[in-house]
């Protein structure tokens, strides 16, 4: 039997794992991510994302657990409306400013400072490509798709 019910904070970690681990024969990770300590580096910034996603109200995200309550798998969305003007919230994650950091908070900022970087290039390339537009099409049934 499985459960599907909310994770708690502490257990992002997990979710990371399974991330990182169900992308990993993706050829477009494995291109932006080409070493194990750079996929690492992924899963940490998505442990971190998720956990402020987890600890947010209303909280979107649910796990299935196994008959042990073990985490094998989960699902995480945002709820946008873009006739209101919605655009999806970038978490307010910050790196510790403290020069006397352990090397588990100098791997996260690291990883965050690495993350963010690609983050900005994405950014450059959706505004060069989009322009200010949120969509590419408010109305699918435009091009011949409609809601079902």
């Amino acid at each position: 039997m499985v459960a599907i019910n909310s994770p708690q904070p502490s257990e992002a970690q997990r979710l990371g794992e399974i991330y990182v681990s169900s992308m990993a024969e993706n050829p477009v990770v494995v291109v932006q991510f080409p070493t194990p300590e750079r996929r690492q580096e992924l899963g940490a910034y998505f442990t971190i994302s998720i956990e402020h996603a987890i600890r947010k109200q209303p909280d979107h995200t649910l796990v299935a657990r196994d008959n042990d309550g073990k985490i094998t798998s989960f699902i995480h969305w945002d709820v946008i409306d873009p006739t209101d003007g919605q655009e999806a919230e970038e978490p307010d994650i910050q790196s510790n400013p403290d020069t006397s950091a352990s090397d588990d908070d100098t791997f996260v900022s690291e990883a965050l400072s690495w993350q963010s970087n690609y983050l900005a290039i994405a950014e450059d390339a959706r505004v060069k490509s989009m322009g200010e537009r949120p969509y590419i099409r408010k109305n699918m049934s435009e091009v011949g798709i409609e809601a079902v």
